[in-house]
């Protein structure tokens, strides 16, 4: 996927918004769309969208009409598991499995995906055997001696947005039973809002999962629109979310 100064994008068709599908919209659930794809682009959920996210973030009315906007080919499909599955994602987006594959060919072609850098080797010839061995040892020395010191000068820095969960984050979130992408998004914002710097991404993310609930102890969060009479309601049940005393 291509990057401009460290962004990621999605893809979308020139005449995406006149498909049938989409002008039928609202406003709302348009922008659901649009964001639930670059959600799952950037976290490369596959087009997974998990339930309790897509009704928090975008509503139920949104969500409902995407679900409903086509009866064949819908542009939210409701899944087993009760998550929601973008129709048609991996048709335009990568996948994860591209992604990775990807990444390994760059990794291969150097960190910028460019070619694979060239051995290093004495190009003068040398009659003497002890000599040319000799400078052969001081080549590879240098050459690590470099990498190590450039290694060990990692700094702090922001948190990448092209930063996701890897397969062991997934790992220990199903260990401690929390979902794994929306714990990202959690962190991303938190980062974000406090200008929080590291030097290791990865591992914090890991201490996070660590700390975060189990799904099961989780409660849906209620419905914005409440009725007058149950504000006082509503408000004892942030109280207890937040862990004030009741």
């Amino acid at each position: 996927m291509a990057k401009l100064k460290g962004q990621l994008f999605a893809r979308l068709a020139l005449d995406y918004a006149d498909h049938p599908k989409v002008v039928s919209l609202s406003d709302a659930a348009f922008r659901a769309h649009v964001e639930m794809i670059l959600y799952a682009r950037r976290y490369e959920t596959d087009g997974r969208i998990p339930k309790r996210l897509a009704e928090t973030r975008w509503g139920t009315e949104s969500v409902s009409e995407l679900l409903g906007n086509d009866p064949d080919a819908p542009s939210l499909v409701e899944q087993p598991s009760g998550d929601y599955l973008l129709y048609g994602y991996a048709d335009m987006q990568e996948t994860r499995e591209e992604i990775a594959a990807r990444r390994q060919v760059n990794a291969q072609n150097g960190r910028k995906g460019g070619r694979p850098r060239k051995t290093q080797s004495v190009s003068e010839p040398v009659t003497d055997s002890g000599t040319r061995k000799k400078a052969e040892t001081e080549t590879e020395t240098e050459t690590e001696h470099s990498s190590t010191k450039s290694v060990g000068a990692k700094r702090a820095r922001a948190l990448p947005d092209d930063w996701t969960p890897t397969e062991e984050h997934r790992a220990l979130a199903a260990e401690r039973g929390v979902d794994c992408d929306f714990e990202a998004m959690q962190m991303r914002d938190w980062a974000a809002g406090k200008g929080e710097t590291g030097k290791d991404w990865d591992a914090r993310f890991r201490n996070w999962l660590r700390k975060a609930r189990p799904e099961q102890s989780r409660q849906q969060r209620p419905n914005r629109e409440v009725d007058s009479r149950d504000s006082l309601v509503q408000a004892h049940f942030d109280m207890q979310q937040m862990g004030a005393p009741s």
